[in-house]
């Protein structure tokens, strides 16, 4: 028996288990049995033997690689496998072990009716989808707007409840508007009253022919003639007469008001020194200058001494007209490079809604620019706020001709 002990591990050594995903065929199959023939007959001889083996695996291999080998073959055994044994307790069951692996190997494997894979779908069909969608939406949308070669002008001030009637019939109309606010373009005024002979609003305009007043256009629309308006406009380009949409930055109180001295000084600067793209610490920057040629400008321009001119440059920095490329000082003589905040990246590419050029303006203060803004706020959701009043046509906003 000891003999047998001895030799058993030596065997069972030659065929262990592969532990890195893959194993021998059959081994699954000699496993199953293996642990079955534990539970069928503990008082087997070969019960001795297989935990002799298990001692000396555990010694080899780690208890971990055994448990890991354990918890593999216990959800896979063969409940119904039953093992065949000698009188001396050796397995002779290997053969038809093996040719049970070779023909559970050969059974088809029955499918599931659950495919994680159908949960996936195809670009194909996912582009599909966006494009029906899209179609839904536009098809369930509001309906687009009359083509027109003419212009549709309305006047219109803050708080009218009249020019809110206006827009609602004529967005229902179809018919697409430039308004001219004039309590935001206040020149306006003057132009309706030498168009019109007054003041009033609302008041519309087709092309350079005046509608006139909410009681007018229903008149036409009862009548029946407003039909031939628009067929009139469908066909019919503005003339020169009719008022045209306001530009941007018209009637901006920010363009007017005391000059700024620092920026004529700044202004003319930089129409006299040399500014370029350069290479500054291995790096190209566009649109600079040197501290020395701003500093030769000065000296000569403001009759000032190098150092007076340097702390006049500072000043002029500090007012933020340039800045160092790199933010590494305010400024200083020499080859330091600088440039000035209209030909910034951020500024030139990011901010479309300020005068380029340097503004000899002095700046308005904070409340005053905030109540501005405030003010054209509420007329842009006045004009476009839609009939329930919480919500705003950002679309239609966007494509405005007078807050574009």
């Amino acid at each position: 028996m000891d003999q047998k002990a001895d030799e058993t591990p030596n065997e069972d050594s030659n065929l262990d288990p592969v532990f890195d995903g893959t194993e021998i065929p059959g081994m699954e199959a000699n496993r199953s049995t293996s642990i079955r023939k534990l539970d069928g007959d503990q008082d087997s001889p070969g019960v001795v033997e297989k935990a002799v083996a298990l001692k000396n695996l555990v010694k080899e291999k780690s208890a971990v690689a055994v448990s890991t080998m354990l918890r593999r073959l216990s959800g896979k055994s063969d409940e119904t496998a039953v093992g065949n044994f000698d009188d001396e307790g050796k397995d002779i069951s290997d053969i038809s072990e093996v040719n049970e692996a070779k023909l559970v190997s050969e059974k088809p494997v029955e499918k599931s009716a659950w495919n994680p894979l159908n949960y996936i779908k195809k670009s194909s069909d996912v582009d599909a989808e966006n494009k029906t969608g899209q179609k839904d939406s536009i098809t369930d949308g509001p309906p687009l707007p009359i083509a027109l070669k003419g212009r549709i002008i309305l006047y219109t001030k803050l708080g009218c409840q009249e020019s809110k009637i206006f827009r609602l019939f004529l967005r229902t109309k179809r018919l697409r508007y430039v308004e001219i606010n004039i309590d935001v373009y206040p020149g306006r005024k003057m132009e309706l009253e030498k168009i019109s002979g007054s003041t009033s609003v609302p008041k519309l305009f087709f092309n350079e022919i005046c509608i006139g007043g909410l009681s007018e256009l229903k008149n036409l629309d009862e009548s029946g003639k407003l039909d031939e308006k628009i067929d009139f406009l469908i066909t019919e380009a503005p003339l020169f007469e009719t008022p045209s949409p306001p530009f941007s930055g018209e009637d901006d109180i920010s363009s007017t008001g005391a000059v700024d001295e620092l920026a004529l000084i700044a202004r003319k600067m930089k129409e006299s020194i040399i500014v370029k793209d350069r290479l500054y610490k291995m790096r190209r920057f566009t649109n600079c200058f040197l501290g020395s040629d701003a500093l030769d400008f000065l000296s000569e321009d403001q009759y000032l001494e190098r150092p007076e001119a340097v702390e006049f440059a500072r000043k002029l920095a500090s007012k933020l007209f340039f800045r160092h490329v790199l933010d590494e000082n305010l400024f200083e003589d020499g080859n330091h490079v600088y440039r000035f905040l209209d030909d910034d990246p951020i500024v030139v590419s990011q901010c479309h809604n300020i005068p380029r050029g340097i503004v000899t303006v002095n700046p308005k203060p904070i409340a005053e620019i905030a109540s501005r803004l405030r003010f054209l706020a509420s007329a842009m959701f006045e004009a476009y706020a839609f009939e329930d009043g919480r919500r705003v046509d950002y679309t239609s906003l966007h494509g405005s001709e007078e807050f574009a």
